[in-house]
């Protein structure tokens, strides 16, 4: 189509890009700059020429340096450009090349090792089995900085309200994603988590860490004590089945039923109310050393007793007493009980005898 003289005439006025769009809303930019440089030509640069700084940046950083820190050395270039132009003047990335970690401590079976892949596996994306990237909100720097202490990476990007770091190694990537069947689309392809032979230290490490993840922590209305939610989509409802077992079995202790299900809003959902499980879970983490996510099991008051264990302490302090042969009103002095309290549990007593 050919420029008419009112177009010519805002090309020669304007400099500004999105003026130019706006008033010529028939024409595309790249149209526009070609036209505009052939009318005036003194006024535009078809590409702005590399500077020697620019170009000893580039020599300088461009194996070694992250892409968002060569990006801020190079305000005035885009990612794609520098690409290219290192291209060009034959300068290559390797596949470990911007971050100076060591991914392989991931492949190890220690317990912080395997935390933060239950972390990944909940929190993380893998891309094409190659790199890994967590993206955290940025309340939960703290938590990114110990993963990135752990793999000895110095990355750290913050943008807006969010912090994320990214490791490429696509030997260890492959490695990982084989040995813990991990799949690029994890949500609606799950990992089984009862296909892992890991010991019962390593796993309990796991699924802590695909807690912090994925799960929340918090308080009981008008309770001190805390429940344990994970709300996942519904392929994940088996790995939640698992999940439950496995703790249950971990800690000793009987399951009366299947607490995993899938809930109105068609996701799987787990939800552990018992204070008990709540406590042991936080004083396992403690012994274990895993790098627990602070903002979440600070909630739990891992030495506090709750009301259930005071109830059936109670209960079998009541019962002892009686059966040895104490009367219930010296027994209601002793403990300094309600008669209620005491009545009542002798009467269930004798009724289960």
């Amino acid at each position: 189509m050919k420029w008419s003289s009112k177009e010519i005439e805002i090309i020669k006025k304007y400099n500004d890009k999105d003026e130019l769009l706006k008033l010529l809303p028939n024409r595309s930019w790249d149209s526009i700059r070609k036209f505009r440089y052939k009318i005036v030509p003194d006024n535009i640069k078809p590409c702005v020429k590399w500077s020697d700084s620019e170009l000893s940046i580039i020599e300088k950083n461009y194996e070694s340096m992250c892409r968002e820190e060569l990006i801020q050395l190079l305000p005035s270039r885009n990612w794609t450009s520098i690409k290219l132009k290192s291209n060009k003047i034959n300068i290559i990335r390797s596949n470990d090349f911007y971050r100076k970690s060591n991914m392989n401590i991931l492949m190890e079976d220690k317990v912080e090792s395997l935390y933060w892949i239950g972390f990944i596996l909940a929190d993380g994306h893998i891309s094409n089995s190659e790199r890994i990237k967590i993206n955290l909100s940025i309340k939960d720097i703290e938590h990114l900085q110990k993963f990135v202490d752990y793999v000895k990476c110095s990355d750290i990007i913050i943008k807006d309200k969010m912090c994320y770091t990214s490791l490429q190694n696509k030997d260890i990537c492959i490695k990982l994603c084989d040995k813990f069947n991990i799949k690029n689309n994890k949500t609606y392809e799950p990992m089984e988590l009862n296909n892992y032979s890991f010991n019962k230290e390593l796993l309990f490490s796991l699924i802590i860490g695909f807690i912090d993840g994925d799960g929340c922590i918090n308080k009981v209305y008008k309770r001190q004590d805390c429940n344990l939610r994970i709300h996942l989509h519904s392929s994940w409802l088996d790995n939640l089945i698992f999940i439950e077992n496995f703790i249950y079995d971990y800690f000793s202790i009987e399951k009366k039923k299947t607490y995993s299900h899938i809930s109105n809003d068609g996701y799987s959902l787990l939800t552990i109310s018992d204070n008990d499980i709540i406590t042991k879970l936080k004083k396992e983490c403690i012994r274990l050393k895993l790098p627990i996510m602070s903002r979440k099991w600070d909630r739990i008051d891992e030495n506090r007793v709750s009301r259930n264990i005071l109830f059936n302490n109670i209960k079998e302090d009541i019962i002892n007493l009686y059966k040895s042969g104490l009367p219930p009103l010296e027994i209601i002095s002793k403990l300094n009980l309600k008669k209620g309290v005491v009545y009542k549990h002798i009467r269930n007593y004798n009724n289960n005898i």
